[in-house]
């Protein structure tokens, strides 16, 4: 595989306590044997000097770093006397890698660890009830005039855009989520795998589980996998000041969206991914012609 660009995102968010199956899986393996353990935990950053200008920022519902075998102070952080907020936290620049593989697919790999230092925080899901009905669960913002030139950068490759029809769509304006138009960008294969954040890692430890942890996987070519999901990137450009929500540059954005429906055992639920635990890494693929139609189309 070939390099192309070194991403820094402005955020990321990967709602691992949403896949009802991965709870269940871990749980069942000891996870949250010991009830201050009980949470699974989602991965969040923020540059937070891209998004609010600011080096710091408070935040809410982070997770304590006792629980994971550190101290605020190892991490940079600080105590924060903000109504119901614990700590301040700097800004976090986790990396996005993106190779092209010998089938023209774009290849887009977290990198968790940077600086020597772990380029993210442990958050508690306060909508863990609801979550494994939610279709958007993985999302990325990049800064736009990055992505331009990325973009840029393999259209000097010589790929042609995919000419087929690709469907729009709209999220409406809700209390935690922009007004927001994409492209509904096909996805190849996917997978992600809460070991692999070591700050994650240690908290499941902790918590009881001594297993391999296992990833959320994901395969097109997988017709298994298919009729459990039909997952695709709701790919755009956001901006989000007009809406009341703080002024950020505009960005662009991939969420990860699985819609389908599927009940068993009486539960209704939307899958994912698959649990797997040969799986390592966390990783997306996307074909490069159809990134180029989708971002023509954006």
């Amino acid at each position: 595989m070939k390099k192309l660009s070194s991403f820094v995102l402005d955020t990321l968010q990967i709602y691992f306590p949403w896949d009802d199956d991965l709870y269940t899986y871990l749980k069942n393996r000891g996870f949250a044997s010991k009830l201050e353990f009980k949470a699974l935990p989602l991965i969040y950053t923020d540059d937070c000097e891209s998004t609010t200008r600011k080096h710091e920022i408070p935040r809410n519902y982070v997770i304590d770093p006792e629980k994971f075998n550190t101290t605020p102070e190892q991490l940079g952080w600080k105590r924060c006397n903000e109504k119901g907020k614990k700590y301040t936290i700097p800004a976090e620049k986790i990396l996005l890698d993106a190779h092209i593989n010998e089938n023209y697919e774009i290849v887009f790999t977290v990198v968790p660890t940077s600086n020597n230092r772990e380029q993210y925080h442990l958050e508690y899901s306060v909508m863990s009830a609801f979550g494994k009905g939610y279709a958007n669960w993985c999302t990325f913002y990049f800064k736009k005039s990055e992505f331009e030139s990325f973009m840029s950068e393999i259209g000097k490759i010589g790929i042609k855009p995919w000419e087929g029809i690709m469907k729009s769509g709209y999220e409406s304006k809700q209390r935690q989520r922009e007004e927001f138009n994409f492209v509904e960008l096909p996805v190849r294969e996917y997978c992600f795998n809460i070991g692999e954040f070591k700050l994650a890692e240690a908290y499941l430890r902790n918590s009881g589980y001594v297993q391999q942890i296992p990833g959320l996987f994901y395969d097109s070519r997988n017709l298994r996998h298919r009729e459990l999901m039909e997952p695709f990137i709701k790919f755009g450009i956001l901006t989000t000041g007009e809406q009341g929500f703080w002024q950020r540059p505009p960005q662009v954005v991939m969420k990860i969206s699985q819609p389908k429906f599927i009940t068993t055992g009486g539960r209704k639920r939307r899958v994912k991914g698959v649990i797997d635990e040969n799986k390592r890494g966390n990783y997306f693929i996307v074909d490069a012609s159809e990134l180029i139609s989708a971002w023509r189309k954006v």
